[in-house]
C-alpha cells in the first residue's frame, strides 16, 4: 500500500521546529507527531511526554500506533530501533551508500532498509488512526529523512527550517525551560546518565549549524529534481505565520490554511500527540506568535561575531548578515 504524504522538518535544533509543528497540527488534514526519533530513545531518556499530557510510554495513541507498526515490521523490533538509529542512520559515507540502495536491498541484511520500513509503517499507522493526509515529523536529522525516502514508498517532502545561527547558539547555551520541576529533574538525571545534552556552549553552535544545514542541502536539493525540498526561515515564519503556512500547504499539495486568528499572529493551540521538541512550547490555549530574538540583547559581542564567522559560508545564502540588527 502506498505511504502517506510526510512533511519532514529538518535543520538545526532550537530553530523553531516545535512552534512550526504545533501550528501545522491545527490545520485540517495535518497530523503533527513531533520528533518521532525521540520515541526510540524513551527508555534511555525517560523524561519524554506526549502533548496529550501523558508520558509517551503510557499514551494509548502511541501504544496502539507502535504496536500496529511493529506487527507489520518483522525485520526490526522496537527495542532495537534506538541503538540502530544511533549507529547506522548517520551521515557517514558507508551508511549513506547503503541507504541509497533503497528498496533493492534485503531488509534482513540491511539495517537501513529495515529501519526505513518500520518508520514508514509508523507513518502509515498514524495516518490510518487519524485520517490525516499529511504527517508532520519534526525529528530534524537529515539522515533519517534520507534513509526513509530512499528505502520506502513514503512520499516524503523535506522542509528545511533555518534560523539565525546566533539565535540558535544562544538558545542552546540557555538550555530548555521545562514545564514542571519533575520534568526538569528527570531530564537532568537522564542527561547525566546517557550523555544526551540539554545545553551546549556557544562555541558549538556556529560550526554545528553550518554542518547540519550543509548536509540537509546536500542530501535533498536534488531529491526528485528539487520538487520535494522547501526552505523556510524561522524569522519569516514567526513574523508572518499565515504566509509561511500558505507556502507550506502549497508545497505539499494541500489547500490554503484556514485557521482563526492566524493573520493576527495569535493561534489557539489544542492538545495533540506531539512528542519531543522544546517542552516550553507545549502550551495550550491562545498563543501570540512572534520571533524570539533575545539573543540580540543577551549575547556578548565575541560570541555573536565568532558564531557568525563560523557560519559565514551559508549565512548570506539564507538571508542573514554578519552584523546583528541588519539582516535581510
Amino acid at each position: 500500500m502506498p505511504g502517506p504524504k510526510v512533511l519532514y522538518i529538518s535543520g538545526m535544533g532550537r530553530s523553531g521546529s516545535t512552534l512550526l509543528a504545533n501550528l501545522l497540527a491545527e490545520l485540517d488534514g495535518f497530523c503533527s507527531i513531533g520528533e518521532l526519533r525521540m520515541l526510540h530513545h524513551d527508555r534511555e531518556i525517560g523524561a519524554l511526554w506526549c502533548g496529550c499530557g501523558q508520558r509517551a510510554q503510557q499514551c494509548e495513541f502511541w501504544r496502539s500506533v507502535l504496536d500496529r507498526a511493529a506487527g507489520e515490521s518483522p525485520y526490526l523490533s522496537l527495542d532495537r530501533v534506538g541503538p540502530l538509529q544511533e549507529k547506522e542512520i548517520r551521515t557517514r559515507p558507508k551508511a549513506l551508500r547503503r541507504a541509497r540502495r533503497g528498496r533493492d536491498a534485503d531488509p534482513e541484511s540491511s539495517p537501513q532498509v529495515a529501519y526505513a520500513r518500520l518508520v514508514a509503517n509508523i507513518y502509515r499507522a498514524v495516518a490510518e488512526r487519524t485520517g490525516a493526509r499529511v504527517i508532520v515529523d519534526s525529528s530534524k536529522p537529515p539522515p533519517i529523512a534520507y534513509t526513509v525516502s530512499r528505502a520506502s514508498d513514503i512520499d516524503l517532502h523535506l522542509l528545511h527550517l533555518v534560523r539565525d545561527p546566533r539565535a540558535v547558539a544562544h538558545a542552546w547555551q540557555r538550555g530548555f525551560r521545562f514545564g514542571s520541576e519533575e520534568y526538569a529533574a528527570e531530564a537532568e538525571r537522564a542527561s547525566e546518565r546517557t550523555g544526551f545534552a540539554l545545553r551546549h556552549s556557544w562555541l558549538w553552535g556556529g560550526p554545528y549549524w553550518l554542518w547540519r544545514n550543509l548536509v540537509t542541502e546536500w542530501m535533498f536539493r536534488q531529491y526528485r529534481g528539487g520538487t520535494r525540498y522547501l526552505r523556510v526561515r524561522y524569522e519569516d515564519m514567526a513574523r508572518d505565520p499565515a504566509a509561511a503556512l500558505a507556502e507550506i500547504c502549497e508545497f505539499v499539495g494541500e489547500p490554503p490554511p484556514q485557521l482563526e486568528g492566524l493573520r493576527d499572529g495569535k493561534v489557539r493551540f489544542g492538545a495533540h500527540h506531539i512528542v519531543g521538541g522544546n517542552p516550553a512550547l507545549a502550551e495550550r490555549g491562545e498563543i501570540a506568535i512572534r520571533p524570539d530574538e533575545r539573543w540580540r540583547g543577551e549575547m556578548g559581542r565575541l560570541p555573536k561575531a565568532a558564531t557568525a564567522a563560523f557560519a559565514l559560508p551559508r549565512l548570506r545564502a539564507y538571508g542573514y548578515r554578519a552584523f546583528p540588527g541588519r539582516e535581510a
